[in-house]
């Protein structure tokens, strides 16, 4: 619901499948990123981004897409890069601290912080439904970490 897009109606989203998938991913990714932060967060957390970038060169190799990113994307490419190793080691952390079944519900809000950073950032406009779907995500998350 947070996520729809204004006026496309009730048609399934074309990448459904794909979303399933990736959603077993992250569950996996979660699952074992608990686990291994268990004995060192920031082994875990360069295990998991050394993996990362060798399945994503080998990508790239496959589809013969380039190496080399475009110079005025580099500083762009490093803030996500950073974001998501800071986010890595914060969840790898919270993991040997708390519930996991609870961080990752509370983890899993982060779409809504992405559409709030596009409001804020880019200016985009959110539909009414979509400001409802992110309140209830919110107070999903909220029921789930109260116990």
């Amino acid at each position: 619901m947070l996520s729809r897009e204004p006026g496309e109606g009730r048609r399934r989203a074309a990448g459904a499948g794909l979303a399933i998938v990736a959603a077993a991913g992250f569950g996996a990714y979660f699952v074992f990123l608990d686990a291994s932060a268990d004995a060192s967060v920031p082994w875990a957390v360069a295990v998991a981004r050394a993996t990362a970038t060798t399945l994503a060169v080998a990508a790239c190799l496959v589809v013969s897409a380039p190496l080399r990113a475009p110079l005025p994307l580099l500083p762009a490419l490093v803030a996500v890069g950073l974001a998501d190793v800071t986010a890595t080691a914060l969840f790898g952390l919270a993991s040997t601290r708390g519930l996991l079944a609870v961080i990752s519900v509370l983890a899993s809000l982060y779409p809504v912080v992405t559409v709030a950073l596009a409001r804020v950032v880019l200016g985009e406009r959110l539909a009414l439904s979509q400001r409802l779907g992110g309140a209830g995500a919110i107070a999903g998350a909220a029921l789930v970490a109260s116990g």
